[in-house]
């Protein structure tokens, strides 16, 4: 959505197989769009005749997931607590950062092919932190 030629608001999707996934939503920094959301949806949905679903996730470090609830999505499964790596407790890196191939081709970390990547990961100086539930919603047209 676009206000005096300035972009304000906006959505994005992805396929994946026949179903789409919403991956961002935002508006701009400080500003409150109301009805962007729903709008941009239904702008979406409207143009792509071929969508019957769209899946999204809401980090409940963030959101509890009403903006979807208010917005005829149902919550269809709340999944396993995440955690993320640091050294300096400002910067998260996912975990999927992480992973065996990952870590043993990155020529800036000591990889130990006889520890576990949570051991490798740890003696790097990185410290796992946990974050919150992920909820799955789904909107079916």
């Amino acid at each position: 959505i676009f206000y005096k030629g300035e972009l304000v608001s906006v959505i994005c999707f992805r396929r994946k197989n026949e179903k789409y996934v919403l991956t961002r939503f935002c508006n701009l920094l400080n500003l409150i769009v109301i009805g962007s959301f729903s709008k941009l949806l239904k702008f979406f949905i409207t143009k792509n005749t071929n969508c019957n679903e769209v899946i999204t996730y809401s980090d409940n470090r963030y959101s509890s997931g009403d903006l979807y609830l208010n917005n005829d999505f149902i919550k269809t499964r709340v999944n396993d607590v995440s955690y993320y790596y640091t050294k300096d407790f400002k910067e998260l890196k996912h975990r999927s950062n992480f992973n065996m191939i990952k870590m043993s081709k990155d020529q800036n970390f000591i990889y130990d092919k006889n520890l576990t990547d949570h051991e490798n990961i740890i003696s790097n100086g990185y410290t796992r932190v946990y974050g919150c539930k992920i909820d799955t919603w789904k909107y079916t047209k």
